[in-house]
């Protein structure tokens, strides 16, 4: 019965072991609810192209584990996530949302394909035809597996520092398209000092580790 879904609230994943936080749900009703509830285990079921817009460190959905359900959906699937915000929906996801209802619910024109990020930090735009007007890259030095961290614009003086980085892409429509996430094997632990994180636009967010 559902056409076309955004949902804008996480990606569900807190029965993931070692999620910092697990519902408090027990027995039956915790098992209800991972079995018919939690966004993870309904990837499968999906039957409606689905556009998933976010946040990067939103704690009810880890961007490693929305990529984890996204890379899993066999229906047309797009992802939109705006850095550094916990429970947020901007204007540039907004903007894609309200394009991906327009095309399956009205006709309107398709949303541009899905674009990648390359080994060597270019992205590649899948062959989209309509006018770019901004790209950019994002990665994180945080380490460990809850990756609700404080993402860095641009790329790092030594590549060895980035754990984790995704590519974004704006076109000239308005719709913002973010490529799935790409984890880069780190030589050690980057010391997280003071001058970690030289753009201070980049450490905004509500909720990060460090």
């Amino acid at each position: 019965r559902i056409k076309a879904a955004v949902p804008v609230y996480g990606c569900g994943g807190l029965f993931t072991p070692g999620h910092g936080f697990p519902p408090g749900a027990k027995g039956e009703v915790r098992e209800i609810y991972r079995r018919e509830w939690d966004a993870t285990a309904l990837g499968s079921r999906q039957v409606g192209p689905v556009c998933y817009v976010s946040s990067t460190n939103d704690f009810f959905g880890y961007h490693k584990l929305a990529d984890h359900l996204l890379d899993g959906l066999t229906v047309p699937h797009r992802r939109s996530s705006e850095p550094n915000c916990n429970h947020h929906v901007g204007p540039h996801g907004a903007a894609t949302a309200v394009a991906w209802f327009n095309h399956y619910l009205r006709g309107g024109p398709a949303l541009p394909p899905e674009p990648a990020l390359r080994e060597d930090w270019s992205i590649d735009l899948g062959g989209a035809g309509e006018p770019v007007v901004e790209r950019e890259v994002w990665w994180t030095a945080s380490p460990g597996e809850q990756d609700w961290h404080c993402w860095v614009r641009g790329r790092p003086a030594r590549p060895a520092d980035a754990r984790l980085a995704f590519g974004r892409v704006r076109y000239a429509s308005g719709v913002t398209l973010n490529t799935p996430t790409r984890a880069f094997p780190a030589a050690s632990p980057m010391p997280l000092s003071g001058d970690t994180w030289p753009d201070a636009l980049s450490g905004i967010g509500l909720t990060w580790s460090l």
